[in-house]
């Protein structure tokens, strides 16, 4: 069972999350790289059973300095294409749900710490829009067979799967009431080449997404670059760029105000190895970038609740 988490009196605390994706170091000393990621000013990590060692006997290692290092962590679950390695496969529906059933099985058996929150990457874009919402609709009966309370469980809105654009993500929302989002809009904006910064489209991200989301992926993007990893560190003057990073600062504002009065602020940010950044881009400068863009964040988002 997931632990929940304590609310306290007046604001909830926002809580940063330092994603594995792209940490060479992962491999070598869970020590040495959770002192660092704490000495950052992170609270916890974001990673998947692959990064944290489960299938090589690793995963109790990582729980066990994890917990030394006075850490949480948000598990990243896949129904198929494993932390994006190799070639997407053509699971069926049968398929994703069983691969979501082992993986969920597998998360409850992390214990001490147990994850504090699941991020799902879920189904895939060659399922029709009749089958992925059966794919939803099965996976919350799971989740209440297994006892995983649905709060505690995301989906995020990524390319490749079921949610990789808003429009039929959409009607999932409506048809399944236990779908809870992991928004990364940096996909959506990329996908439908838009800062979805109309009045139709903010109206509806504020009164139908951002009540479903329980967890999100801070990564600027613009309509046709996956990410920006250089915006935070230089003084980006271009209108696109400037105009969407108003976008995600309002969006974040309204993320964190409905987050707060649900007891929960978790934001992971993440900016990508290459190629989804430049080739030229080295590790330590993806660390800066992330670092600086955590404070950044941080700072914002107190700001917004003033």
């Amino acid at each position: 069972m997931l632990p929940k988490l304590q609310k306290t009196a007046g604001s909830i605390p926002i809580r940063l999350f330092r994603s594995l994706w792209g940490l060479e170091s992962k491999t070598q000393s869970w020590a040495g790289l959770f002192a660092r990621i704490k000495s950052q000013g992170f609270d916890g990590v974001e990673a998947s059973l692959a990064d944290i060692g489960w299938y090589h006997d690793r995963g109790q290692s990582f729980l066990r300095h994890l917990r030394s290092s006075h850490l949480s962590y948000i598990l990243g679950l896949y129904t198929d294409w494993d932390d994006y390695e190799g070639s997407p496969t053509r699971h069926t529906h049968a398929q994703h749900a069983a691969q979501l059933q082992d993986q969920l099985g597998c998360a409850l058996t992390l214990k001490s710490p147990a994850p504090i929150h699941i991020n799902i990457h879920g189904g895939s874009d060659r399922l029709s829009v009749g089958t992925a919402a059966s794919f939803f609709r099965d996976a919350s009966a799971l989740l209440n067979h297994l006892g995983i309370p649905s709060s505690r469980v995301s989906f995020e809105t990524h390319r490749g799967r079921c949610l990789y654009s808003p429009w039929p993500t959409s009607l999932y929302l409506q048809q399944c009431p236990n779908l809870n989002l992991t928004l990364d809009m940096s996909h959506w904006v990329l996908v439908t080449e838009s800062l979805l910064d109309s009045k139709e489209d903010k109206k509806w991200l504020q009164n139908e997404v951002i009540p479903r989301v329980r967890h999100v992926h801070a990564r600027i993007g613009s309509p046709q670059q996956s990410q920006l990893p250089y915006f935070s560190l230089s003084k980006c003057t271009e209108d696109k760029g400037a105009l969407y990073y108003e976008t995600c600062r309002l969006r974040f504002e309204e993320i964190w105000k409905l987050c707060r009065r649900q007891g929960c602020v978790t934001f992971t940010v993440e900016y990508g190895p290459p190629p989804y950044a430049p080739f030229s881009t080295s590790n330590d400068f993806l660390t800066v970038l992330i670092t600086a863009e955590a404070n950044r964040l941080r700072q914002l988002l107190d700001v917004s609740l003033e």
